[in-house]
């Protein structure tokens, strides 16, 4: 009962994305090897898009950048720099993600590439040794 659909969830919803994140070179590098890159890559969109650019769309940002309704800078040389700071985070994020992104791809492609080879020898190995060669 109980444990044919616990194994049955299992095989639909967790094998897969284990499969994605462990045995795929773009799930690897996206999720395993740098989830930390990849959370601050999300989080600078979600900052960026959410608060920095509707900021600069709604008030612009120079000196002459109007107040808001409450006589608040929210942008601007006198704002408070959520433009610039959210705009900031969002370049060296991506940066930094771009470039784990590069390494990551390689050294994993390589990785199963190798991976692949060995098993590949190993199969030849015991086929040799099975048939007495």
């Amino acid at each position: 009962g109980c444990a044919a659909v616990g194994n049955f969830l299992h095989s639909l919803f967790i094998a897969p994305l284990v499969f994605f994140t462990s045995r795929t070179v773009v799930g690897k590098s996206i999720f395993s090897d740098d989830f930390g890159a990849t959370l601050n890559f999300i989080i600078s969109y979600i900052l960026f898009f959410g608060f920095g650019y509707p900021a600069y769309e709604k008030y612009g940002y120079g000196d002459n950048s109007p107040p808001s309704d409450e006589g608040a800078y929210l942008s601007g040389t006198y704002g408070s720099g959520v433009f610039a700071i959210t705009a900031t985070l969002f370049v060296v994020a991506n940066f930094i993600w771009l470039i784990k992104m590069i390494f990551n791809f390689r050294n994993n492609t390589l990785a199963f590439r190798a991976e692949e080879e060995a098993a590949k020898e190993r199969i030849a190995r015991e086929v040799a040794l099975r048939d007495g060669s």
